[in-house]
């Protein structure tokens, strides 16, 4: 299943975000089957998966698909876990793209505060957010 996670991931890279996401349909599919809804590896393809269908152009399922994703890894890693800041970055994005800009600014706010205090305030992601914020919140 690592290989074809990872040609997944050529596909969507190389812009075919459309094949990307029906390979990662399926191979969230057989993860889940196979691994259980809470591994590492299938919330990981999980999150690939709602990446591409954003850059797809569907932000509204993204939305959906990131907030699920987001409880789950909750859940499973902890607030603070680096999987699960990042997935609650691409929420805040897919949010502001999707037309809500001030529900990306609140996410953008807590997302910034809790990387500041986990990451540290000059931290490469940390910045990655600040910059999100700021785009939104002009």
């Amino acid at each position: 299943m690592h290989s074809r996670h990872n040609l997944a991931i050529d596909v969507g890279e190389g812009g075919d975000a459309a094949e990307a996401v029906r390979l990662y349909e399926d191979l969230v599919a057989d993860r889940t089957r196979v691994l259980g809804t809470d591994h590492a590896d299938t919330l990981r393809s999980r999150h690939n998966l709602a990446l591409n269908v954003g850059e797809a152009g569907d932000r509204a399922e993204a939305v959906r698909l990131y907030q699920d994703l987001v409880a789950d890894r909750t859940r499973v890693l902890g607030t603070d876990h680096a999987d699960t800041l990042r997935s609650r970055h691409n929420l805040a994005l897919n949010v502001g793209e999707a037309g809500d800009r001030a529900e990306a600014v609140r996410l953008y706010q807590d997302l910034v505060a809790d990387r500041t205090r986990v990451l540290g305030a000059d931290h490469a992601d940390t910045l990655h957010s600040r910059r999100g914020l700021r785009f939104y919140d002009r």
